[in-house]
């Protein structure tokens, strides 16, 4: 997999190549500062695109390339300056956006889900910082992952969620992997545990080891 930085600064994409490596193995980080650089886009390149500037003409070069090659996955790096940039960077076919201010910890939530084929549009209310970061991370996730973590929460076994939502316990066991991936989380108690802290709820306790 490649990742291309599109950005003014190659420091910046120093720190992103710092941020991801770990998701991806082998993965390779360039970056570039011109539209000149969406030509060579293959079907498999990952794309961070910084749009503080003439954002218009960089939209419209992502849409030039996934006209061309659409398994091109965009997340866009923006300000959190409303709904209408995020309504045109999806509309435009972006696949996901890094508001500026988030923290390392939104960015690898956003390409772990963009990288499985999902979107990550955290909501503009969404904030870092202690009990924030878990809420941009918990809106990563699809809707179908959300119903399981609700459940882990609750102390529910893979089986049990599994009956409820009329799953097979194979496919409850392979959501929890990509959840776990996405939140960067190693268990589910540690998983449950951003559910409690992001959004508090009136659960009961919460299957296996540690506390939050």
């Amino acid at each position: 997999m490649r990742l291309l930085v599109i950005d003014r600064s190659v420091i910046y994409a120093e720190g992103v190549r710092s941020v991801v490596s770990p998701l991806f193995s082998g993965v390779t980080v360039d970056h570039g500062a011109s539209l000149d650089v969406l030509e060579a886009l293959h079907s498999d390149d990952h794309v961070l695109l910084d749009i503080a500037v003439n954002h218009e003409k960089w939209m419209d070069g992502m849409r030039e390339v996934l006209e061309r090659a659409p398994e091109v996955r965009f997340v866009v790096n923006a300000p959190r300056v409303g709904t209408e940039l995020m309504v045109r960077v999806l509309d435009s076919g972006g696949a996901g956006i890094f508001y500026r201010d988030g923290s390392a910890a939104d960015l690898r939530a956003v390409f772990a889900a963009v990288a499985h084929g999902g979107q990550c549009v955290p909501m503009l209310g969404d904030q870092t910082g202690p009990g924030g970061g878990s809420s941009v991370l918990l809106r990563c996730l699809s809707v179908r992952q959300r119903q399981i973590l609700d459940r882990v929460a609750q102390g529910h076994s893979n089986k049990a969620i599994a009956r409820e939502l009329g799953l097979s316990v194979g496919t409850v066991k392979n959501q929890l992997h990509s959840i776990f991936k996405t939140l960067s989380v190693s268990n589910r108690t540690e998983a449950a545990c951003l559910v409690l802290q992001g959004e508090p709820l009136s659960l009961p306790g919460v299957a296996g080891e540690g506390r939050c």
